[in-house]
């Protein structure tokens, strides 16, 4: 018989090939590094963050309240009306002197001797200007309190209102800051009457923009707000919709639909202040400014 040869297996004496090195270990250590470093990133970034928003509620929470003072006002027809022309002549009611009536129950309230006017002016600038409208809309509401006493919740002036909320040192040195001694202890002789009270402030979410603090609020901002987002709602989102899907599904392709397009991709990437700053420029230009007004005019826009 013949006998079939195996097939001989050479086997290798050399050592094993040791593999390649390609880089693998580096780029696991960069790797490894790279999001070490976006890891800090995003925690810088959510710490600073944190620290901002505890310094805005921190400095800015006690604008949620209000001093005020609750005073009774003798709404005295001698000041209001004194030669009883309401009935023939309603500006009457409109230009009366209703910071005397403020003054007279201050005068009243704290016991002060209205001859001697420096004290009294001390007392009445603890009240805000604001009294004078809030006193002339209720007598226009309604004329028949003119004779009658009535108690009314008067804002204080802002300096009151900062000293009462803590944020004036009292301690220094009286010419050092806003607030009077004397008006330091009517303060704390109304407040311990009740009668000069902290609440919350709601007039910031309905007055409108004021030269004085404690009468100023958002409410003129949120309307406005409110009226551009029903006009983008109803205008520009309904147009702007047809309008994209005409030039997309039934424009034709011409110079005119491909400079419309690049014009919107334009709009899109660069933010919209920059053509504000352009149409300034372009409007300084044509009322006949120095280009110069233009550019402090963009740099104040951009702040």
């Amino acid at each position: 018989m013949t006998e079939l040869a195996s097939p001989t297996v050479k086997v290798s004496t050399r050592p094993a090939e040791t593999r390649r090195d390609i880089g693998i270990k580096r780029r696991y250590a960069a790797e490894r590094r790279f999001r070490a470093y976006g890891i800090t990133a995003i925690t810088l970034g959510l710490l600073f963050l944190a620290i901002l928003i505890s310094t805005v509620v921190s400095n800015g929470y006690t604008a949620f309240l209000q001093t005020t003072i609750t005073l009774p006002i003798e709404f005295t027809e001698k000041v209001i009306d004194p030669k009883n022309e309401r009935a023939t002549d309603p500006k009457t009611l409109m230009t009366a002197n209703y910071p005397v009536l403020v003054r007279n129950a201050l005068v009243n309230q704290l016991g002060l001797d209205a001859t001697k006017r420096p004290l009294v002016k001390q007392a009445t600038d603890m009240v805000s200007a604001s009294a004078r409208t809030q006193l002339r809309d209720i007598v226009v509401a309604d004329p028949s309190i003119i004779g009658k006493t009535v108690p009314v919740t008067l804002l204080a002036a802002a300096n009151i209102d900062s000293a009462f909320k803590g944020q004036i040192d009292l301690s220094v040195a009286e010419a050092n800051r806003k607030v009077k001694d004397q008006q330091v202890a009517w303060m704390n002789q109304l407040a311990d009457a009740g009668v000069l009270k902290k609440g919350f402030n709601t007039g910031i979410f309905t007055f409108g923009a004021s030269s004085r603090p404690e009468a100023a609020g958002v409410g003129v901002a949120l309307v406005g707000s409110l009226y551009m987002m029903l006009i983008v709602l109803v205008l520009a989102l309904p147009i702007g919709v047809a309008a994209s899907i005409y030039l997309e599904e039934f424009a034709p392709k011409n110079r005119l639909t491909d400079l419309i397009e690049v014009n919107i991709n334009n709009l899109a990437a660069v933010p919209s202040i920059v053509y504000g700053l352009l149409g300034l420029a372009v409007f300084i230009n044509f009322a006949g400014m120095p280009r110069s007004a233009a550019l402090v005019g963009g740099f104040v826009l951009t702040l």
